[in-house]
């Protein structure tokens, strides 16, 4: 029986999705408040994207560790685009932001194809457990989708083959941090790397 995506995951694999989002959505209230581009000719572009941004760059940061739970894979799609995807033996995981914790993100040729890796989530309910009607030994397709506007949501969507719908869900506990902890100070150490090296690939150069 395909493996169910409420148990695909570790609470280590969990809490580091956690505090990848998290961090970088930290980082992007941070520059909204502060006006940290105030100025610069990209403003508009930069704050439409930094969001997005943040949180791929904070993947990138957090992959260099050497207890990093995930395979990293940066999946070629054309000449000029790379799509950042975490890897397990059963999950394939993008990142994507939506408005709405229930909204697939913008459908593409790539998560389309994807999604039919999903075909073991046909499944039925029965008596409070699932039962899948569909063998597969090909990897999960999940995306961590993030937004919100006041409140943060993290939720990783598993769309229906044919991407239409949304198979399964989890959802990703967001975490308190008091900043005299140890956990919090660790926080603040990743905030403070993340914001240098978004200024320095995205703020010091002519180009993004």
């Amino acid at each position: 029986m395909a493996i169910l995506p409420k148990t695909i995951l570790c609470k280590e694999q969990l809490q580091t999705l956690s505090s990848i989002i998290q961090v970088g959505e930290a980082c992007y209230r941070d520059m909204i408040a502060e006006h940290a581009i105030s100025g610069h000719r990209y403003d508009e572009y930069l704050i439409s994207r930094a969001r997005t941004l943040f949180v791929q760059l904070q993947c990138e940061l957090c992959s260099r560790e050497p207890t990093f739970p995930f395979n990293v894979v940066q999946q070629s799609i054309h000449s000029k685009l790379k799509v950042t995807e975490f890897h397990t033996d059963n999950l394939i995981l993008h990142f994507a932001r939506s408005s709405s914790p229930n909204k697939l993100p913008n459908e593409t040729k790539y998560r389309k194809l994807l999604s039919k890796n999903n075909s073991s989530l046909i499944i039925q309910r029965e008596a409070n457990y699932y039962k899948s009607h569909l063998e597969s030994s090909l990897p999960l397709f999940g995306i961590l989708t993030f937004g919100g506007k006041e409140t943060l949501f993290m939720v990783i969507l598993f769309p229906y083959p044919g991407y239409r719908e949304i198979a399964e869900r989890i959802e990703i506990p967001i975490v308190s941090f008091d900043e005299l902890s140890s956990s919090g100070v660790e926080f603040e150490r990743k905030k403070a790397l993340l914001k240098e090296e978004f200024v320095k690939r995205y703020i010091n150069q002519e180009v993004i």
